[in-house]
């Protein structure tokens, strides 16, 4: 099947670069995701998060209400 496929010729070389540079993307905004929701997590004090609230701080950041711990 692989000979097949470069025997044919039929993709370009630009493909793999292409489909590198979105994973790496991909990594890169799933990192910072990541970041956000561990940031927001950590001011919890053990209440476990739905999916709304990590919906809401991927998108904004750390609440306002968990933000300003004194």
């Amino acid at each position: 099947m692989r000979l097949r496929v470069s025997a044919c010729n039929q993709y370009s070389s630009k493909t793999p670069v292409i489909s590198i540079l979105l994973l790496a993307g991909a990594a890169w905004l799933l990192r910072i995701f990541a970041g956000r929701i561990f940031a927001a997590g950590m001011l919890m004090y053990g209440k476990e998060p739905n999916w709304a609230e990590m919906l809401r701080w991927t998108i904004k950041g750390t609440s306002r209400k968990t933000a300003k711990v004194d």
